[in-house]
């Protein structure tokens, strides 16, 4: 792989039109090789080639029918191969969201050997998401409790945001319909944010243990219903400047709750506490450099799927740990009931037992009648 040697730019979000001007290095043209844009958001991708005084130009992106390569990929991609070896190139880009360009050149056999293995990867990934969600919705029938419910509806539209934000929806599910995509991302994106919001609300119990953070939640809820009412009137830009505060409030308040209910002493905020320090820490990682705040790299690209897998697996620990905990408080405090129902007995039997004492000797008192003159 031979990159650009820079990480990239990050603009957007205003449905303006960007170019980017790179100088091919002669070694790259000797085998067939292919240009790069890893970032799967982007709506339409021009490649420009000068070749003289005239361009051959290239097309990709979600938008694009016919695409410059017969193999559908994640994010776009061009091919190099028949092009002149000292050759300027020119990227033409626009799209309504953010704009990050992760360019890379790799020759034809290293592109499909690094794609292969980035999608075992992601396969392991999803895997293990759909792995979590049977096995919580086994749980959800088994036990009843609707908090399981939540939680599934949580990992579901994750799901759906990782798999449109990774490029998987566009190649599988609903390929090259760019205005799908755009309302799914934004939609998806606010039923996790709601969903989150609604799930830990049940699991700390904040409406008994933190009454004024449940109203804040409950805000925070509206807030997201409001915008997602006004999806189809708000342009797609307004909701990625207002999506990135919003998520960060969400996380800071599930941090501040969950410490609290571990200082309060309940045990499951543990693993949930855990869980949320690993995905709220990739999820910053994937906003950062999304929106150009930290650099473009590996660590940063995919620290969000570890996060993930952290989370899920640390939040259905969390939720069976809950489950029995409370069968044990609700068993210790019918336990202590008992008690104190038997203490009560034996009370009201002395009491019943020192009534009747009392009522024996009075009537074994002699009664002394006299009549006086």
């Amino acid at each position: 792989m031979i990159g650009t040697g820079g990480a990239g730019v990050a603009v957007g979000l205003s449905g303006s039109t960007w170019w980017v001007r790179l100088h091919l290095n002669t070694e790259l043209l000797t085998s067939p090789s292919f240009l790069a844009v890893d970032f799967s958001l982007l709506e339409e991708v021009e490649l420009y080639i000068a070749d003289g005084e005239d361009f051959i130009i290239q097309r990709s992106g979600i938008s694009v029918l016919d695409l410059p390569i017969d193999v559908v990929t994640r994010f776009p991609v061009f091919s190099l191969t028949g092009h002149p070896r000292d050759s300027v190139i020119y990227l033409k880009v626009r799209s309504h969201g953010p704009i990050l360009l992760p360019i890379r050149v790799e020759r034809e056999r290293e592109f499909f050997s690094s794609e292969l293995t980035n999608n075992l990867l992601f396969g392991v990934f999803f895997g293990i998401i759909f792995l979590v969600l049977c096995y919580n919705l086994i749980l959800c029938i088994i036990t009843r409790e609707s908090i399981y419910f939540f939680y599934l509806i949580y990992v579901f539209f994750l799901g759906i945001v990782l798999l449109n934000y990774f490029g998987f929806s566009y190649v599988y599910f609903w390929p090259q319909d760019a205005v799908w995509i755009e309302q799914v991302m934004p939609a998806c994106i606010i039923l996790v944010n709601i969903c989150l919001t609604n799930f830990m609300r049940h699991f700390l119990n904040t409406s008994v243990n933190f009454p004024i953070l449940n109203k804040v939640f409950l805000s925070v809820m509206g807030a997201y219903g409001i915008l997602f009412l006004g999806l189809p009137f708000f342009p797609a830009s307004l909701f990625y400047r207002l999506s990135a505060p919003g998520s960060t409030i969400i996380m800071i308040l599930v941090v501040i709750t969950l410490v609290k209910s571990y200082r309060k002493n309940f045990a499951p905020a543990t693993y949930m506490l855990i869980g949320w320090l690993f995905v709220f820490t990739g999820v910053i990682s994937l906003v950062g450099k999304t929106f150009g705040w930290i650099p473009y790299n590996s660590f940063t690209s995919f620290f969000i799927l570890v996060g993930v897998v952290v989370e899920v697996i640390m939040f259905t620990i969390g939720l069976g740990y809950r489950y029995r905990w409370l069968k044990k408080e609700t068993a210790k405090m019918t336990e202590e009931l008992a008690i104190r129902h038997a203490e009560m007995e034996v009370l009201r039997d002395k009491i019943a037992g020192y009534i009747m004492d009392g009522a024996s000797n009075e009537s074994a008192m002699p009664i002394t009648i006299s009549k006086d003159d």
